[in-house]
């Protein structure tokens, strides 16, 4: 009896639990692939938003993006140290002279244009001997003469404009050249100031020349006067609103035509200052006179005349007229060069 009953109950048991089937067990992820959307990856203790306290990624390293080329950045150009001046573009190469006077110097043989077109091939002969820096030609025109009087005449204004017009629309430079004579130095150069207003225009006097006795002893300026002549233009361009720098030759050939020349000052901003060597002769004796001047080492920039052949006169010139190649084979080179 009580095994019947056993087995009722257990068959009972077995109708009330429901058939038995077999089941694959669900699937779940593996130990290699943790399921990131599962709570166990979040530190319930961490403010909301805050990292995975030990977050399966933490340990994967992040693939490197690579940084977009950039054009590299150009460098800018320096920017020119002080005002701009003729000689930053190059050599100057002028003919020397007056525009009435045959006698004083090539500038008063030919008319404008023809110079004008000899200065451009004689340009370019010196162009190629002075590396990377161009050649300007100009005219170096005697602006006022000194008669045997000490007095001086100066040039008809109508006549220095033709020369002034041509050299602003031929891109050439103007040298004014004052005597002095018996007069100041310093008010004698600046009856020429006006003339700076032009950008062809630059300036130059000349020591031989300043004597009461023109013809017979050989003149002379002193450093001081050479310093407040600079002074004064320098002044004068500053005043008036002339930009850039202009050259202001002084010339020398003799001890005496400069004095206490050790004083003169070469750093004026605004004026690029030309020592000058002047004076005929044979090639030898041309350069002992120049290297008389470049011991002048205050005066950095040096220029050098050159006096042409004259089938007219006896003697007076170069001879043999040095050619361009030896000209600037001296050392230091000469910015500015004239031939008379």
């Amino acid at each position: 009896m009580a095994t019947r009953l056993s087995l009722l109950l257990l068959v009972l048991m077995m109708i009330l639990a429901g058939p038995v089937t077999a089941t694959e067990p669900e699937p779940g992820p593996t130990p290699e692939q943790p399921d990131l959307r599962s709570v166990a990856n979040v530190d319930p203790t961490a403010e909301p938003g805050a990292a995975a306290a030990e977050n399966p990624l933490e340990d994967i390293e992040p693939v490197p993006v690579p940084e977009p080329e950039l054009e590299p950045e150009l460098e800018p150009d320096p920017e020119p140290e002080g005002p701009a001046g003729i000689l930053d573009r190059g050599d100057v190469v002028a003919f020397y002279g007056h525009p009435f006077s045959t006698g004083m110097g090539i500038l008063g043989e030919n008319s404008i244009e023809d110079n004008a077109e000899r200065l451009r091939n004689l340009a370019a002969e010196y162009d190629q001997f002075n590396g990377d820096r161009g050649v300007v030609p100009g005219f170096h025109i005697i602006y006022a003469t000194a008669t045997r009087e000490a007095d001086v005449r100066i040039l008809q204004r109508a006549k220095l404009m033709e020369y002034i017009r041509f050299a602003e629309e031929n891109d050439f430079v103007i040298i004014l050249d004052h005597q002095i004579g018996q007069h100041d130095v310093v008010s004698s150069v600046e009856t020429m100031f006006e003339f700076l207003e032009y950008d062809s225009v630059h300036l130059a006097f000349d020591p031989e020349w300043s004597t009461d006795r023109p013809n017979e002893v050989i003149g002379s300026v002193t450093a001081e006067e050479v310093n407040e002549v600079q002074r004064s233009m320098q002044e004068y361009m500053v005043e008036n609103d002339i930009d850039g720098r202009k050259m202001l030759l002084v010339h020398q050939f003799n001890w005496r035509m400069i004095k206490n020349r050790e004083r003169v000052r070469a750093d004026f901003e605004r004026i690029d200052l030309v020592h000058n060597a002047d004076g005929f002769g044979p090639p030898d004796d041309k350069r002992a006179s120049w290297e008389y001047n470049v011991q002048a080492t205050n005066i950095p920039l040096k220029g050098f005349k050159l006096f042409l052949p004259k089938s007219w006169r006896d003697g007076g010139y170069d001879d043999p007229l040095m050619t361009p190649e030896e000209v600037f084979s001296l050392e230091p080179r000469p910015v500015v060069i004239q031939y008379q």
